[in-house]
């Protein structure tokens, strides 16, 4: 019974069939060169197989393209369009070489992995709109071959996603101004490779208004301990610099050790009454440049607040944006609508009239009169 012989030539695997050889028994053909697959292993490519060199020399090649090592039906032309049956598999081609006088000898062919198409543009994607806090960017999908693919969205400040920005607009938000904000575009179609385009940011966001004015102001403490007001400094920075609070009408508030354009004052209550007549132990009050919090509403805020089921940190805020408004020249403001915000510079630690409480200047309250400045 005959055997098969086996053997390894130039890289590839080749299969000699027949009997062992004998002196009256036809030679195989022999592999000079192997046959190999040529062509990009992508869906809709065409592969195909170019032509090894043999001893004879007009040895002919018969072609089978398996995938995953199996037969591919009627698949035996030299040449492949790769399908969709094709993508995620492995292919190759098994080459049976024949000649007159000479036993077959069978090549199989390195294996390549069939990917998905690629998708191109023809337009990149992009993002327009202003880079400001208050305005809103869109991001587009550009134009792509062959149509618009299945289009996702993935709004990223300094290069990290944004939690729960997936849309194709994004409002600017509080933690945006002096980052870089952006958008990721990600294509995908059946069949093809999914592709991600990150799209340049021109520069950081800015505030809803750009600097106009820097106002200093410093911080002391009278008749509470001083090592309360290492969480008084903290907080004024964070209320200041918030693009929700007197920044966005262009002033910039800077601390300075002593002195400055005003003075914020954490006071005890009984003290609260002896820089104005108007002040009160129960609130806090502004007279002349003291910009004065009174400490148990600072560590406690008010029975208003609380009842509104506000945070602590809000209520800091609030007040803090409620005094120095008047120090920006601001009078006290009313309620204009039941169940609207309430204006910042309304008596909120008193009562909301049937407004929502509110920690931030409305866009309405914006006008500094000290500085002559208008919303």
């Amino acid at each position: 019974m005959g055997r098969r012989v086996v053997g390894i030539v130039l890289g590839a695997v080749v299969v000699l069939t027949g009997s062992p050889a004998l002196a009256d028994e036809p030679a195989a053909v022999q592999v000079v060169e192997a046959p190999k697959v040529a062509g990009t292993p992508r869906y809709q490519q065409t592969l195909s197989v170019v032509a090894g060199t043999y001893d004879p020399a007009a040895a002919s090649e018969a072609v089978q393209w398996l995938r995953d090592g199996q037969p591919i039906a009627g698949a035996t032309a030299r040449t492949r369009t790769l399908t969709n049956a094709d993508v995620g598999h492995r292919l190759s081609a098994r080459v049976t070489v024949s000649a007159p006088d000479h036993s077959s000898t069978v090549v199989s062919t390195d294996v390549v992995s069939v990917r998905g198409a690629s998708l191109t543009y023809t337009r990149k994607p992009s993002v327009s709109g202003t880079r400001r806090y208050g305005r809103t960017l869109t991001a587009h999908p550009g134009l792509w071959k062959g149509g618009t693919p299945t289009i996702r969205y993935q709004w990223v400040r300094d290069g990290k996603p944004i939690r729960g920005a997936t849309r194709k607009t994004y409002a600017l938000r509080v933690a945006d101004p002096g980052h870089r904000v952006t958008a990721r575009v990600t294509a995908s179609r059946r069949y093809h490779e999914t592709r991600t385009v990150k799209i340049a940011s021109p520069g950081v966001t800015r505030h809803r208004r750009d600097i106009r004015k820097v106002v200093t102001y410093s911080v002391v403490a009278d008749g509470v301990p001083t090592s309360r007001l290492a969480v008084v400094r903290r907080s004024l920075v964070q209320t200041y610099q918030d693009a929700r609070g007197w920044r966005a009408s262009g002033v910039k508030l800077v601390r300075v050790a002593r002195g400055g354009s005003f003075t914020v004052v954490l006071a005890a209550p009984s003290r609260v009454p002896r820089y104005s007549s108007v002040c009160s132990t129960r609130f806090s009050c502004r007279v002349g440049r003291h910009v004065i919090l009174n400490d148990a509403r600072w560590r406690g805020a008010t029975r208003t607040w609380r009842a509104a089921h506000r945070s602590l940190r809000d209520y800091r805020h609030m007040v803090v944006n409620h005094e120095t408004g008047h120090w920006f020249g601001k009078n006290h403001a009313g309620c204009s609508a039941r169940g609207s915000l309430a204006p910042v510079m309304m008596q909120q630690s008193k009562g909301l009239a049937g407004c929502r409480p509110n920690p931030w200047p409305k866009l309405s309250e914006l006008g500094l009169p000290r500085f002559g400045w208008r919303p």
